[in-house]
């Protein structure tokens, strides 16, 4: 039964995915008890895909009452419980709770450090996750050193070409730009689009993320013409890639609108904006 709710929830049926992932839970909590080890394995996998439907207060009860069982049962370090303080630390941060995250976050991380090693990839995504947090937070004094330290490690353990490294050089660079280090985020930003280019394709989402990043740091730095020609570039990718009804594509519209704007085309941005309606 957990299986094919697993399978159901990566197809994205999350409807019959949770019918199946509770049936589960009631069934093993009935026969093997509240606090067996597969009993919560069920608990944190509904409470996972409620998350992923947006269903995060019910998410939070049952990721708190997993947590408490698997540090009473299994211990503070078992890898169980460090999963669920990383996702109780991820549902509260989609609910706004930032400073309620953090102490899971960090909490994680120090733990998954410790015991699997700081290049562990799980280790490497709570580490991930605390410096996102911390930069939703507008702590980058705290976040800039994480996510240099996370760039290091994805370098020496997948290559600078990775696109795990990729990554997180571009969540270095975001948050450079959001701190107010726009030329340092624009080189970064340059050099993951040549090589997303380069090794997956100029039409690859993640290509095109990069490009649209590259036009936000022009457009930030009063670049306009050039941000209007990335935004251009990255819109017609999108449409073509992805479809004209995509988000991705939506966004980018908006983008270009918004550089429109700065430039003063009132009339091509507004028929712009009323395209999409």
């Amino acid at each position: 039964m957990e299986e094919e709710a697993l399978a159901l929830q990566e197809r994205g049926n999350y409807a019959a995915a949770e019918d199946l992932f509770r049936k589960c839970l009631v069934e093993r909590q009935k026969v093997l008890g509240t606090e067996h080890i597969d009993t919560l394995s069920a608990m944190n996998n509904l409470a996972n895909l409620l998350h992923e439907r947006g269903s995060n207060a019910e998410a939070e009860h049952l990721h708190q009452q997993c947590l408490e069982v698997r540090e009473r049962t299994l211990g503070p370090d078992h890898p169980h419980t460090l999963a669920s303080l990383n996702n109780l630390a991820l549902v509260l941060s989609a609910k706004g709770d930032l400073a309620g995250a953090e102490p899971f976050s960090r909490r994680a991380w120090e733990s998954m450090r410790r015991t699997a090693g700081p290049d562990d990839p799980d280790t490497l995504s709570c580490l991930n996750n605390l410096a996102n947090l911390l930069s939703d937070k507008g702590d980058y004094a705290a976040a800039e050193p994480l996510y240099r330290e996370l760039v290091e490690l994805l370098n020496t353990k997948l290559g600078p070409e990775h696109p795990a490294t990729l990554a997180g050089q571009g969540n270095l660079a975001n948050l450079l730009l959001r701190k107010g280090d726009p030329w340092a985020a624009g080189s970064i930003y340059r050099r993951s689009l040549e090589i997303r280019e380069r090794v997956q394709g100029s039409e690859h989402p993640e290509a095109l993320l990069a490009l649209n990043n590259l036009a936000a740091f022009h457009l930030e730095t009063g670049n306009y013409s050039e941000a209007e020609y990335l935004y251009r570039r990255c819109l017609e990718s999108r449409r073509k890639a992805l479809g004209a009804d995509h988000p991705d594509a939506f966004t980018s519209e908006e983008n270009l609108a918004r550089t429109l704007r700065k430039e003063g085309k009132l009339e091509e941005a507004e028929a712009l904006a009323r395209a999409t309606l």
